[in-house]
């Protein structure tokens, strides 16, 4: 850890700083930045005197983030979810240690290793002054909103606050015959599309996006693409397309008389193209070489607008946390919420299903609201969002209730 040492060091040095002026302009004592200095100390200590120099981790973009939320978030984006128990063989350490090291305890050697083993070595650069302004700031607190409702979205949505709510994220029924939808005509899904979209533009905030996961329907043997119903739909609500992404994977689908499936659409709705949320720098992909071109931008490539993620496999390949026929892989939720939103937000998903929208959001801060009218997928949901706060700390699980439909009338979204 001689390393980081050096690099703090180096801090003072550049600034013209005595050891005992770094003490008193971070606010610790001599004695904390000479240990520091030698590669000892604390996560806390060393937040402070970053802060303090005007430095910041290199690939640390978030200034509302902490050194430990950091940690947390890059460990959920990461492309194969790294789990804690994975981290902590990765990096040698215990699993109540990297539990620390989230919560901004523990030491710094702890912190190097994390974010190490998660592809980004400690190094310090110097920070923006849009940066150090959002540090400045209060920071919202990230969000208690925790509701799994158990009914018909159609009615729930009609009960949530005007907008209060700065994401919706969801895979809508592909009306494909899966046991928990009921098989519709084209005319008639149509119906059912517009019947839910009506109540987004009122539910939104100001920056407010809305995210549709959309595959493809077949009737007989016509096939049609889900996003092409969906389009004329969104523009007539007043939404405007950013982007459609397509998501690739292996496995899946097959059929006799064209292209086996490995793709779907993810498509990107806000209401005014001048004002929404694009936290580039905070979807980065660290994992693309960054070219000696000085064009490139050190922090990382911009993503493309295709994005390779493992599905959540079914049948004999189904892992643990397989509770849905149709489930989202957990990447793809966090770099949308991290995309769109900003800690203590609030995201909705009226079809939750698995409850992906919900694991994503809470471990990176925000708020969600489930909907799901299926009492199967409701407790495979709770367990499974117990079980995630669980991974973080043993002593507290996450005890959301379930809401009824009929109990939703007189609540509002806080």
């Amino acid at each position: 850890m001689t390393a980081i040492g050096a690099a703090i060091g180096a801090i003072r040095t550049e600034l013209g700083h005595s050891q005992e002026d770094l003490a008193t302009l971070s606010g610790l004592s001599p004695n904390t930045i000479a240990g520091l200095e030698r590669g000892r100390g604390t996560i806390t200590s060393l937040d402070k005197v970053l802060r303090a120099t005007g430095y910041r981790l290199k690939h640390h973009y978030d200034a509302a983030m902490s050194l430990g939320q950091h940690v947390a978030t890059r460990r959920a984006m990461s492309q194969e979810k790294v789990s804690l128990q994975t981290l902590a063989q990765l990096t040698g350490k215990s699993k109540p240690t990297l539990m620390n090291v989230e919560k901004d305890r523990g030491r710094i050697e702890s912190l190097a290793s994390a974010l190490t083993a998660l592809g980004q070595p400690i190094a310090f650069v110097k920070a923006a002054p849009e940066w150090l302004a959002e540090a400045e700031a209060p920071v919202k607190p990230r969000s208690s909103i925790r509701r799994v409702i158990e009914g018909d979205c159609l009615s729930i949505m009609e009960t949530l606050d005007p907008g209060s709510i700065d994401l919706v994220l969801t895979s809508p029924p592909y009306n494909a015959g899966k046991e928990y939808e009921k098989r519709l005509t084209r005319q008639g899904y149509e119906d059912f599309a517009r019947e839910w979209t009506c109540h987004l533009p009122g539910l939104l905030s100001d920056k407010g996006a809305v995210w549709l996961n959309l595959g493809y329907m077949l009737d007989g043997r016509k096939l049609h693409p889900l996003e092409y119903i969906y389009h004329p739909i969104m523009e007539e609500l007043g939404f405007h397309l950013v982007q459609p992404i397509t998501w690739s994977f292996r496995g899946g689908m097959t059929y006799r008389r064209r292209f086996a499936h490995r793709t779907e659409r993810l498509l990107w709705w806000v209401r005014d193209l001048d004002n929404y949320e694009f936290r580039l720098d905070h979807v980065r992909d660290l994992c693309e070489r960054v070219t000696a071109d000085k064009r490139s931008n050190p922090l990382g490539n911009n993503p493309t607008d295709l994005w390779p993620v493992k599905r959540v496999a079914g049948g004999p390949a189904a892992g643990p946390d397989k509770v849905h026929p149709c489930q989202m892989p957990v990447p793809i939720a966090s770099r949308i919420i991290e995309t769109s939103t900003r800690v203590g937000a609030t995201v909705l998903d009226p079809f939750a299903g698995s409850g992906t929208t919900a694991v994503a959001a809470h471990e990176m801060g925000r708020g969600y609201i489930m909907i799901e009218q299926e009492k199967r997928y409701i407790r495979k949901m709770k367990d499974r969002l117990a079980k995630i706060e669980a991974q973080h700390d043993p002593s507290m699980a996450i005890n959301t209730p379930v809401e009824k439909e009929t109990d939703c009338a007189d609540q509002g979204t806080r």
